[in-house]
């Protein structure tokens, strides 16, 4: 999740913020909004799964798909879009707080990440697409290990799991 998190966590800032699914033309477009996903990697750091799930002005499901940081943005930034049938939301998390616990000897690594956030922009339906949120990431990574048995945050992560729930304001 080319996030700067710690060493280990290259992905865990991610991801991990919501905005969410096609809705059901007409009524409005702008207001509340509510999300809930998941997102989980493997040992190459890819991707291998996520969802999002989304309540408020949009009721539906969709993807996240990590991007990269862009030249000149901050270390604590991370930039997703959120992927559904009818385009793909841009949006941009600022990391505030990020403390993390190491477990040395099962080399599990938690914590829960506090984020802002803002959409800006996207495609299809969602090219106008504006707004903010707050987003509370609670992750988990299972760490490699080093030849001498430590906990490794050099190497890539053997799995990671990040539970993500964010709340705020959508217009389009």
């Amino acid at each position: 999740m080319k996030r700067q998190l710690t060493g280990a966590l290259l992905a865990t800032g991610t991801a991990a913020t919501l905005w969410a699914a096609p809705a059901a033309a007409a009524a409005a477009t702008s207001g509340s909004q509510s999300f809930h996903g998941i997102i989980i990697k493997g040992r190459t750091g890819a991707v291998i799964t996520s969802v999002v799930v989304a309540k408020g002005v949009f009721h539906g499901t969709g993807r996240i798909a990590e991007k990269p940081s862009r030249p000149g943005d901050p270390a604590n930034t991370n930039r997703d879009d959120l992927v559904f049938a009818d385009g793909k939301m841009h949006i941009i998390s600022t990391i505030l707080a990020a403390p993390f616990v190491l477990n040395p000897h099962s080399c599990l690594l938690s914590g829960t990440v506090q984020q802002t956030g803002k959409i800006v922009g996207g495609t299809g339906q969602f090219a106008a697409a504006t707004g903010r949120y707050t987003a509370t990431v609670q992750a988990r990574v299972l760490l490699a290990r080093n030849r001498d048995r430590s906990c490794s945050f050099r190497h890539l992560a053997r799995h990671e799991v990040d539970k993500i729930a964010a709340s705020g304001t959508l217009s389009f």
